[in-house]
This record gives structure tokens, sequence and C-alpha cells, in this order.
């Protein structure tokens, strides 16, 4: 019979092995460097200006747009956005980068995928929910409370403490017209079982088919091209009418 190996030895590598892969995803690179570079490199002029203008129409600026953690990366010549829970810095996004075949990659993440950036005040009774970042940006110029998902199919960085702070108040999800827009909709209606759920489908608002992945930052630019300075004005009225809309369904079935 041959002699079976020492348990320890066994644990041991098993153990090393467990080290070694944790330390090949470990990043190549220092996020703070990254963000402090770009802030260094910064300038809201030139490129990086309109940079911005193409994501977010200027009739929608109000001024807040001054405080957003705007950078720049020299590389890939794009405007960055530094996300971060408090003072911790958590991810570095790029608007837009390429790979190593000269892809175009439309947002670039350095940092936490899965972070999700928030803005919950305690006497707000509406807390909208959209994801991407050109509609993290609209919530903070908006000076709404908000859950931004950085992509449809991440919903690991909404926390229990954001669920919480969200019991019985409403919901106010801004679907993207696509497949993973409506998933993530059964997906966060699961999440906020207890609270007042709306969907906000851009086809039913504007009587229309429209491209897939037509989104809220598409409707808000929409909004500002038609009724310039007053895009904002325009955007807050079509989501007082859609709540109006679920607090009258739900009278009803009460009834």
């Amino acid at each position: 019979m041959s002699k079976l190996p020492n348990p320890d030895e066994v644990r041991a590598i098993i153990q090393s092995k467990k080290i070694s892969s944790n330390l090949s995803v470990l990043p190549s690179y220092d996020l703070q460097a990254i963000h402090e570079r770009a802030m260094k490199d910064y300038s809201f002029s030139g490129i990086a200006k309109s940079q911005f203008m193409e994501l977010i129409n200027p009739h929608l600026w109000n001024g807040k747009e001054s405080s957003l953690c705007m950078g720049w990366h020299s590389i890939y010549k794009s405007v960055t956005f530094s996300l971060f829970d408090k003072d911790e810095l958590k991810a570095v996004i790029v608007r837009k980068a390429s790979n190593h075949n000269g892809e175009v990659i439309k947002w670039k993440t350095y940092g936490s995928k899965t972070f999700t950036p928030s803005k919950i005040k305690s006497n707000d009774e509406v807390i909208f929910i959209a994801s991407g970042i050109g509609e993290y940006l609209l919530f903070e110029l908006m000076d709404v409370s908000y859950i931004a998902p950085q992509s449809d199919s991440v919903t690991s960085g909404i926390t229990p403490a954001m669920i919480e702070q969200c019991k019985g108040k409403i919901i106010v999800y801004l679907q993207d017209n696509d497949d993973s827009g409506r998933k993530l909709a059964t997906k966060l209606l699961e999440i906020f079982c207890e609270s007042i759920f709306v969907v906000v489908d851009f086809e039913n608002v504007q009587d229309q088919e429209l491209i897939k992945g037509y989104d809220f930052r598409d409707f808000a630019n929409w909004t500002a091209e038609k009724w310039g300075d007053r895009g904002l004005m325009v955007i807050e009225q079509m989501l007082v009418r859609e709540i109006n809309f679920k607090r009258e369904a739900m009278r009803c079935l009460r009834v």
C-alpha cells in the first residue's frame, strides 16, 4: 500500500494555492495614484468640457457640475469620474478608453465595479434608481435622493443599509429600454419589496417606439434639446406625473 500524504503538507499546499489565487486577482495599479493624477491633469475646458457636453446637455447644467469629482486621463484623452463612499475612494471611471486591440470601451473602471453610488436623504419621500454613470451625474445635478448601480447587471452593491433607508418610501426606477433594463426592474422589485415601486417606461412616457437601450440620460438630453433651459423642470414634471399615476392606481385597488 502506498504511503498516504501528510495531512499537514496537503493543507499547506491548499493554503499556498489560495494565497496565489488571491494575489493574482489583485489590481496591478494604484487607484489613489490614478485619481490624484486625473485631478492634477484636469481642466474643465477643451476636450474635457466637450466630452461632458456629449454626456449631459448644457441646458441641464445648473452649477452643481463643478462639484462632481471630474478628472482627466492623459493616456486615454478622456474625462474621468471618481466615486467615493464617504471619504473612501472606491472607483475611477474613464469615459472612453480602448483595449489592447484598439476596441473602444464605453466606460472603463479602475477599482470596484460593484460599488453603487447613492444619496438617500432622510426627509425625501422619493428615491430614484437608474443604472449608469451618466444617470449618476444627472441625479447629482438634480440634487435628488438616488441609488445608481454602475450597470444593469450589478446589484450586489445595493447594501442592506440602503434597503432599510428606502422602506415605506417611493422607489422610482427609470428603466432602460432593453431586456437587461426590464430584468433589473424585476430584481429591484424583489430587493425593495417593502417600498412603493414605480417603473418609468420611456416608450409609455413618450408614447412611441424607442431605440433599444434608450435610457434616462437619452430622455433628459432630449428634453434639454426640446425645451432648453426648462429641461430639468420638464423632467421633474414627468416624474411627478408617473408617481401620481402609481398612487392613483394603488388607491383604485384599495377601493
